[in-house]
């Protein structure tokens, strides 16, 4: 259905880079590959200095298990518009999901300025607070690793209690529970995700 709505936008001039990039987001979740590739060309032969299509090419790049070519791409995107704020949250994630050396201090970043469920991921659907934990216990800091996580499933059970029926509430809840290795747990939220809606296999299988 996003595809067909996006594609009406091209009867209507002028035509943009943000027109591309609305037909291409639904092909490249939908793993088209070709066709969203066939898209992301012809954006970037017509709108070569768009940060969005490239991050969309290393959102691609990335699904296909080019990791190093969606890094590049992605930096030089953050390299060519140093204040792209979407841009910089891609990059982050790549490298979060990659696991480079550069993930903690851009996950921090983004933790410190956007931590709740209310950013729009491109490639990891849990917050910024959620991912910093992961990264910290991974370097044996348990105890603040913790405090993120307490402070997540809180965040996360208030939205519960307020209706919010997003399928990142409860996938948000699964990555908690993945964090602390709490393989059971994980599942039954991770299906609870799907019932709400979350379907996107194609970033799941890689995260």
């Amino acid at each position: 259905e996003s595809v067909a709505w996006a594609r009406r936008l091209l009867d209507l001039p002028p035509v943009t880079a943000d027109t591309f990039y609305h037909v291409i987001w639904p092909l490249t979740f939908l793993r088209d590959d070709a066709t969203a590739e066939r898209w992301l060309k012809e954006g970037e032969a017509r709108f070569p200095n768009s940060g969005r299509l490239q991050y969309l090419l290393a959102g691609l790049d990335y699904l296909r298990g080019n990791e190093a070519t969606a890094l590049s791409r992605a930096q030089k995107v953050v390299d060519a518009s140093p204040a792209f704020e979407e841009g910089l949250m891609v990059l982050a994630e790549l490298n979060f999901l990659t696991g480079t050396p550069d993930a903690e201090k851009q996950i921090e970043r983004l933790f410190r300025s956007s931590p709740g469920l209310t950013t729009s991921p491109l490639l990891k659907p849990e917050t910024h607070r959620t991912s910093y934990a992961y990264l910290l216990k991974n370097r044996s800091e348990i105890a603040r690793a913790s405090e993120l996580l307490t402070e997540s499933l809180k965040q996360a059970q208030a939205a519960l209690a307020d209706g919010n029926e997003s399928q990142r509430v409860p996938f948000e809840i699964a990555a908690i529970h993945a964090v602390n290795r709490e393989s059971a747990q994980a599942l039954d939220w991770l299906e609870r995700a799907a019932t709400a809606g979350y379907k996107d296999y194609s970033t799941l299988v890689r995260h």
